[in-house]
């Protein structure tokens, strides 16, 4: 299929870019690997209309609400690599059932986030849900 756009990134920035667009009737498709950085908070906070919320309560409510698009489709996989193809980008995707996977598309919105980089301290795990940085 042909897409006007492909977001890398689903989770509230990409879900957000996404929105505009699909009232626009743009083909589009969201790539994710489900990796949201706030996957281990028990709630959200300071975040209008949503304060208190499961971040996955929130992802779940805004899913419901685009899939309403017919104009949106999503995969599961991670990106491993982009390029620039003359006037387009060559998507390079990984999913669980396949590898290799190419996508040509003219307009790419990065909606990645930020990743942590927690120090290599043995036990961190347990303590993941009351270390602010």
């Amino acid at each position: 299929m042909n897409y006007d756009v492909v977001i890398i990134g689903g989770s509230y920035a990409g879900l957000s870019a996404a929105l505009p667009l699909l009232r626009a009737r743009k083909k589009v498709l969201m790539i994710d690997a489900g990796m949201r950085r706030n996957r281990f908070a028990e709630h959200s906070h300071n975040f209008l209309t949503q304060d208190g919320n499961t971040p996955a309560a929130i992802i779940r409510d805004a899913k419901l609400q685009l899939d309403k698009y017919q104009t949106l489709s999503c995969i599961n996989a991670s990106v491993t690599d982009v390029r620039a193809v003359g006037q387009q980008y060559e998507i390079q995707i990984d999913q669980a059932d396949d590898t290799g996977t190419t996508i040509q598309v003219k307009k790419i919105i990065i909606a990645t986030g930020v990743k942590d980089d927690l120090p290599k301290i043995d036990g961190l795990a347990v303590y993941i849900r009351s270390i602010w940085h």
